[in-house]
């Protein structure tokens, strides 16, 4: 999972259940649940097809998250239409049965992904009934299980998404996370998508761009550098290219979609 770009280890988006748009609300919140048994998104996604329900993201016991539907639509997970327009929606796989507690690896990886939505829209820190909510906030449910007030996972879960919170938005997790596409990309033997070098918007400077951050390079070295390590590791040149204008600033709008602690130019 690529947090810092909310990029999920694998795609299985719905083609029902589920609205397209937001009817012109913005994202406020995020709603957690546990999915009442150890499934994966594969699994999910394959209930859903029958049910009309869906969720944004699934996160696994292995800690591998899916996801379901894009954030630019509503999802069907609260059971509470204003409250679906407004926010995305996080399956956690319990280790067993309905409300039995979550992995390890399940309760990280999603305390993580609600710290990097938080993080990505800026909601501010991961506040519980301020912009985490729990299911059974939105309608009558026992949803979701053991990350409820006062059960088993709750207080650590919250500890965690403040913490990764915290380590993402002062940088610590950007270089971890880019490092990890990269052991994925080699191992698939592929380019790191994103990732190249540009002119930005006619300026007399180059940014070096990835998945993870966006650096100006203020010494001609080290482009050759960048150029150097990125032909050792992966065999092929790094694209290198013009992008955008004055009239046109694609570079500026590349630059906008990015969490300002991940820009640095």
């Amino acid at each position: 999972m690529d947090f810092a770009n909310l990029k999920a280890d694998e795609d299985l988006i719905m083609g029902v259940h589920f609205t397209p748009g937001r009817q012109g609300r913005a994202i406020d919140r995020v709603y957690v649940h546990n999915m009442g048994g150890d499934l994966t998104g594969r699994d999910c996604h394959g209930i859903w097809q029958d049910r009309e329900a869906s969720a944004h993201y699934c996160v696994a016991s292995d800690g591998r998250v899916t996801q379901t539907v894009w954030d630019r639509d509503v999802a069907w997970h609260a059971h509470n239409w204003p409250e679906n327009q407004r926010s995305i929606g996080v399956e956690h796989a319990n280790s067993a049965g309905p409300n039995t507690d979550l992995t390890e690896a399940c309760l990280d990886a999603g305390a993580h992904l609600v710290a990097a939505i938080c993080l990505y829209y800026r909601l501010g820190r991961p506040e519980w009934l301020g912009n985490v909510f729990p299911h059974c906030y939105a309608s009558p449910t026992d949803c979701p299980g053991p990350l409820r007030e006062g059960h088993s996972q709750h207080d650590e879960y919250v500890r965690r998404a403040g913490e990764w919170y915290d380590r993402m938005a002062s940088g610590e997790t950007d270089q971890r996370d880019y490092e990890s596409a990269v052991d994925a990309a080699d191992k698939e033997d592929k380019v790191l998508p994103n990732e190249c070098l540009i002119q930005p918007d006619g300026k007399p400077c180059i940014w070096h761009v990835t998945p993870a951050y966006v650096k100006g390079l203020t010494h001609p070295d080290q482009m050759r550098a960048v150029q150097d390590v990125y032909r050792r590791n992966t065999g092929r040149d790094i694209p290198v290219y013009a992008y955008g204008s004055e009239e046109a600033p694609w570079a500026e709008r590349l630059l906008q979609s990015y969490p300002k602690s991940c820009v640095e130019v």
